[in-house]
């Protein structure tokens, strides 16, 4: 069972496709495009049973990047579960498990990302509060994170 596991996790953080990326090893972070941020999300552990994002409240705009960076060994990933009527995120609504620390994954805000309002969780620890929000606004970058 432990071994069908590792296996999952690894397949899980192969090709996360074009717009979203993993990265094993720790990187300087992407330059978005002219203009724009790269807002960084934590995926902390803050105890045996206790996870969060950090920030867990994340306003960006069109051409931003989302990074989401592992801080501990236990495997986090990123789903959307709520997303603005009409949007579809294909292979981006689920990323790839994130197993080593400063590990990350790197979703760019494109023109699937339409303005509005999203959820989203860590599969493993969604019963154990891991979820987040994501608005996505039109306009001058003036980042809100709470």
């Amino acid at each position: 069972m432990r071994m069908l596991m590792m296996v999952m996790i690894a397949l899980a953080g192969m090709g996360a496709g074009p717009a979203g990326s993993a990265k094993v090893a720790a990187a300087p972070k992407q330059a978005a495009r002219s203009g724009r941020d790269t807002v960084v999300v934590k995926m902390v552990d803050k105890g045996p049973s206790s996870f969060a994002f950090e920030p867990a409240h994340v306003t960006v705009h069109p051409g931003d990047v989302l990074e989401f960076v592992q801080t501990a060994a236990t495997p986090h990933d990123v789903a959307f579960t709520k997303v603005p009527s009409g949007v579809n995120l294909g292979a981006r609504k689920v990323g790839p498990f994130l197993t080593q620390p400063k590990q990350t994954y790197d979703l760019a805000i494109d023109d699937a990302f339409k303005p509005g309002h999203y959820d989203f969780v860590c599969l493993p620890h969604m019963a154990l509060g891991m979820k987040g929000t994501l608005d996505v606004v039109a306009g001058a970058s003036t980042h809100i994170n709470r």
